[in-house]
């Protein structure tokens, strides 16, 4: 008993991902691509947004955390759009995993 209560504050901490949504590609640079475009696949990403970060997306815009995530995994491998998007949420944050990919 005096295990379990001891144990309590460390579990009390962990944040827990809770996934939110999948999708076959999202961009926030790019409305579409031509059917049967060519693509470079950059590989793997994985991004964070939490509530509070400075925006990366243009002042002005309407924007949430999703776009905000989106936004920092194109920037980060120069990426046209991710494919197979998974987003989930961590606490105030937003994480996406996905493949980054270049449209040629």
């Amino acid at each position: 008993m005096i295990l379990v209560l001891a144990a309590l504050p460390l579990t009390a901490c962990v944040t827990m991902r809770q996934p939110l949504l999948s999708t076959p590609a999202v961009s926030m640079t790019t409305d579409s691509v031509k059917p049967g475009h060519k693509a470079v696949d950059l590989g793997p990403v994985t991004s964070k947004y939490c509530y509070g970060e400075p925006a990366t997306t243009k002042k002005g815009d309407s924007v949430g955390l999703m776009d905000e995530v989106v936004m920092r995994a194109q920037q980060e491998k120069k990426a046209t759009y991710i494919s197979n998007a998974n987003f989930s949420y961590e606490g105030m944050c937003i994480v996406l995993e996905g493949n980054a990919m270049r449209a040629d």
